[in-house]
C-alpha cells in the first residue's frame, strides 16, 4: 500500500509539472506573437478625394503607429504652405480628421495642383499626395500612390515653363535688363533664383554666366551691359522636382545709342504730349470764357426786354396825358 501511495503522488507531481511547462510555453509564444504584431504595424493613410472645389472638405483618415503625432501641411501651386496642423493619434493608432474646408479662390488658395505632406513624428516618414483645387466641376485626372515612404514621389502631370524677355536691339555699352518668368501649370511659381542656369553667348562664341535676382513671385531679372557689336544669344533653364524648362532670347548690339535715342524720343514725345495738354487746356478756358460772355449777353438782352416791357405802358400813358392836355388847351382857346 505504501508503494502504491508513493506511485500516485509521483504521477500527480509529473502531471502538474507537465501542465506548468505547457502553460509557460503558451505564454511565451503569445508574448512573442504580440511583439511581432507590434513591430509590424501596417501604416495606411487615405484622403476622401483628389479633386476639390470651394466649400469641399479635405478629410484624411487611416491607421498609423499608436500615439503618433502627424504634422499635416498643404502646399499651393506657388510652392507656399497655406495650411499647417497637427493630428494626435490615439492608442489604437486609428485617426480621422477634417483638415480644412476650401474657400473660394483667392491670393493663397489659387486653382491648380496642391501637395499634401504628412510627416510622422515617431518614424520621421513623409507621406506626400497630390490633389487638385478648381472652381468648376471639370474633371481632372491625377495619378498618385498611397504608400507611406521616405519622400514619396508622385506620378502627376505638371508643366514647368520659362519665358525670357529682353530688348531685341541695344546700343553698345548701354545698360539694360533681362527678365525671366517661371510658371507651373500657367501660374507664376517660386523657385530659388540660384537654380536658374543662364548664360549669354557673344558674337565671338565666348560665353558669360548670368545671375538672376528675384523680383516678385515667379519673376526674376538681371542687368548687364554689352561691349561687343553683333548678335548675342541668351539661354536659360530651370529644374524643379524632375521637371525642366528652358528659354532663349536674341539681342543685337549696334554702334548707335539705341536706348539713349529711345529715351530722347520718349522725352520729346512726353514734351509734345504736355504741350498738347496745355493747348487743350487753353482751348477749354477760351470756350469757358466764350460761354460766360454769351451767358452775360443773354442776361443783358433779357434785362433790356424786361425794361422795355415796363416802359411801354408808361410811355403810352404819358402820350395820352399830353393829348388830353392839348385838347383842353384847344377848347379853352376856342371859348375865348
Amino acid at each position: 500500500m505504501r508503494h502504491k501511495g508513493v506511485k500516485i503522488k509521483t504521477t500527480t507531481f509529473i502531471l502538474f509539472s507537465f501542465l506548468f511547462l505547457l502553460l509557460s510555453s503558451s505564454n511565451v509564444h503569445a508574448q512573442s506573437l504580440s511583439s511581432s504584431t507590434t513591430t509590424t504595424t501596417a501604416v495606411t493613410i487615405n484622403i476622401n478625394s483628389t479633386v476639390f472645389m470651394p466649400n469641399s472638405m479635405l478629410v484624411i483618415y487611416g491607421k498609423v503607429i499608436p500615439n503618433d503625432s502627424l504634422i499635416v501641411e498643404l502646399i499651393n501651386p506657388m510652392n507656399r504652405v497655406v495650411h499647417r496642423t497637427q493630428i494626435d493619434v490615439d492608442a489604437r493608432g486609428v485617426f480621422s480628421s477634417v483638415i480644412l474646408t476650401f474657400p473660394n479662390p483667392n491670393d493663397q488658395f489659387i486653382e491648380g495642383t496642391y501637395t499634401l505632406v504628412i510627416t510622422s513624428s515617431i518614424q520621421g516618414s513623409v507621406y506626400s499626395k497630390a490633389i487638385v483645387f478648381q472652381a468648376s466641376s471639370n474633371e481632372i485626372r491625377v495619378q498618385q500612390g498611397d504608400a507611406l515612404q521616405q519622400q514619396q514621389q508622385q506620378q502627376i502631370t505638371r508643366r514647368l515653363d520659362m519665358q525670357l524677355s529682353a530688348p531685341s536691339i541695344i546700343g553698345i555699352d548701354e545698360r539694360f535688363s533681362i527678365v525671366a518668368r517661371v510658371t507651373m501649370d500657367n501660374t507664376l511659381f517660386n523657385v530659388n533664383a540660384s537654380d536658374i542656369k543662364a548664360r549669354i553667348i557673344m558674337p565671338d562664341s565666348s560665353a558669360k554666366e548670368l545671375r538672376f535676382n528675384a523680383i516678385d513671385d515667379g519673376i526674376y531679372a538681371t542687368e548687364l551691359t554689352l561691349s561687343m557689336v553683333g548678335l548675342h544669344v541668351v539661354t536659360a533653364s530651370i529644374e524643379h522636382d524632375g521637371l525642366r524648362a528652358s528659354s532663349m532670347a536674341s539681342i543685337n548690339v549696334t554702334d548707335a545709342p539705341v536706348l539713349n535715342m529711345s529715351n530722347t524720343l520718349s522725352r520729346l514725345s512726353k514734351s509734345i504730349d504736355d504741350l498738347n495738354s496745355k493747348i487743350q487746356g487753353l482751348r477749354n478756358d477760351i470756350n469757358a470764357s466764350n460761354a460766360r460772355l454769351s451767358n452775360s449777353l443773354e442776361q443783358i438782352g433779357s434785362s433790356t426786354n424786361q425794361m422795355l416791357a415796363l416802359l411801354l405802358p408808361i410811355i403810352g400813358m404819358i402820350t395820352i396825358i399830353v393829348a388830353l392836355q392839348a385838347t383842353i388847351l384847344a377848347r379853352r382857346s376856342t371859348a375865348r
